[in-house]
């Protein structure tokens, strides 16, 4: 094996790596994403209303550490949120909102928005790699052809498998993260709807009892 050859070899061989840490750290993201939106969210609405119905039982039977008790196991981000506004009796009305919504961009969103971002990576570095070796494989490949010397019809084909396989694993990588990333957003926007209306019925709930406790 001539150093022209050995190079080749080598490039070959690193192409076919970083596709495959690509594409598994891509899969990873995104199995990430998907297990952190099902932790914070409750299944459906109706055991979200179930929590806010047990959460108004309890404040308007004046136990505020039986309505803490609620929350402070359930990791969920509407109980969090929730345990968050009973720590700040000061908090009210707006500025109960937007401290909640602050909080949850703190604790979930920004976390989620790097895991997003890997993906997005992931998505654009796949058929970039793909093309890196397509580009390589014919360069070789016509690289043999110009040297004059007899062709070696087995490397040749070897050569241009290598263009069209690199070239196929970058889509084969990038087209189901592209649908994985959609499916994510769409259940990403459900889960700032659903914590959005949960918000507004944690602030509903707790400032009647802080009206309640004034007067």
């Amino acid at each position: 094996m001539n150093s022209v050859e050995y190079l080749f070899s080598l490039i070959s061989n690193g192409t076919y790596v970083l596709q495959a840490i690509i594409a598994l750290w891509g899969a990873y993201c995104v199995a990430l994403v998907w297990r952190r939106l099902a932790l914070v969210n409750f299944k459906n609405d109706a055991e979200q209303d179930s929590f806010l119905n047990e959460l108004e039982s309890r404040m308007q039977d004046g136990q505020p550490n039986a309505a803490q008790e609620l929350c402070e196991d359930d990791r969920r981000a509407l109980p969090q949120l929730t345990l968050y506004a009973l720590e700040h009796e000061h908090l009210a009305g707006d500025e109960l909102k937007e401290t909640l919504g602050d909080r949850f961009q703190q604790d979930v969103l920004e976390d989620l928005d790097r895991l997003f971002a890997w993906i997005a990576t992931c998505i654009k570095t796949a058929p970039q790699m793909g093309l890196f070796g397509t580009v390589t494989g014919m360069m070789s490949a016509f690289a043999r052809m110009g040297s004059g010397a007899k062709v070696d019809s087995s490397k040749m084909a070897q050569d241009i498998s290598f263009a069209l396989i690199t070239t196929i694993i970058g889509l084969a990588t990038a087209v189901p993260l592209i649908i994985a990333s959609s499916a994510l957003q769409i259940r990403l926007k459900k889960t700032l709807s659903s914590v959005a209306f949960g918000i507004d019925g944690v602030s509903y709930v707790l400032g009647q009892f802080t009206r309640k406790g004034k007067g």
